[in-house]
């Protein structure tokens, strides 16, 4: 792949050895070279902050760990704004990393978008000035938005759902509409452990067409409905032209499945 998006829980447990390990793994997989490593993005999620993955009072969160590695990740790729700002020259595309783990009143693994406002209008001036340098046309770039916590209730396998209330995106409604105003294309996350693909239609009072935000997210642990563990392709033709395709594996060993072919 030329970008590779990690959307949190980049460990289970948020301690030095582990965040030690992981980037002892990025580097592995940065060892073919600049000209052909893949581009890596990468946002928090609860469980690189807090342990067992869960926010209580009586536990220090450790997001000072995930910072430290975070500013070393993107570092050793040039810095976190030049590594948007080559994917956006190079394929047409602008990421909007945010931290989902900002909820001061929540609890347990609930999250929240504070800021949004500020933090994607950043982003967007920013992407406009590069399009500005290059001759290039920010309208006509796909906007992706990746975060940790799910926008949209997301079942699973099981009969009951009662722990989806300490979950949740709790201002979830105003991270959709900023991405509506914003015209993100698409939405990946994580945190639920499961599948799951919504195309979500935002109607609007001007005009009788709605905007689709396609919604994604990935079983990457086999933790609820399957042994599985997946990646989402997410392909994009010379035309603009944008296809999901979902890459199935049964072990981390083996190779990952795509139209029966190995990817």
């Amino acid at each position: 792949p030329n970008i590779i998006a990690v959307s949190g829980d980049l460990v289970d447990q948020p301690t030095k050895s582990n965040f030690s390990a992981l980037s002892v793994f990025f580097d592995k997989v940065n060892q073919k070279g600049a000209a052909l490593a893949p581009k890596i993005l990468i946002v928090p999620g609860n469980h690189d902050y807090y342990r067992c993955g869960c926010k209580v009072p009586i536990i220090s969160p450790k997001k000072n760990l995930y910072n430290d590695f975070e500013a070393d990740f993107f570092e050793k790729q040039g810095g976190k704004k030049k590594l948007l700002s080559d994917i956006a020259s190079e394929y047409n595309a602008a990421f909007f990393l945010l931290d989902s783990n900002l909820d001061k009143n929540g609890s347990l693994a609930q999250g929240s978008i504070q800021d949004t406002n500020s933090e994607f209008f950043k982003s967007i001036q920013m992407y406009k000035d590069i399009a500005y340098e290059k001759s290039m046309n920010y309208g006509d770039m796909l906007k992706v938005a990746i975060l940790h916590h799910h926008p949209l209730p997301l079942a699973t396998r099981y009969k009951k759902e009662d722990f989806e209330q300490f979950l949740l995106l709790n201002n979830a409604y105003k991270l959709l509409d900023i991405c509506k105003n914003s015209n993100i294309n698409l939405i990946l996350h994580g945190h639920k452990h499961t599948s799951g693909l919504f195309g979500l239609k935002v109607y609007d009072k001007s005009t009788s067409t709605p905007d689709l935000i396609t919604i994604c997210s990935c079983s990457t642990s086999g933790k609820f409905d399957s042994n599985n563990h997946e990646v989402v392709l997410l392909e994009v033709s010379d035309s603009g032209a944008t296809h999901l395709h979902r890459c199935i594996s049964d072990q981390y060993d083996t190779p990952f499945i795509k139209n029966n072919k190995i990817v």
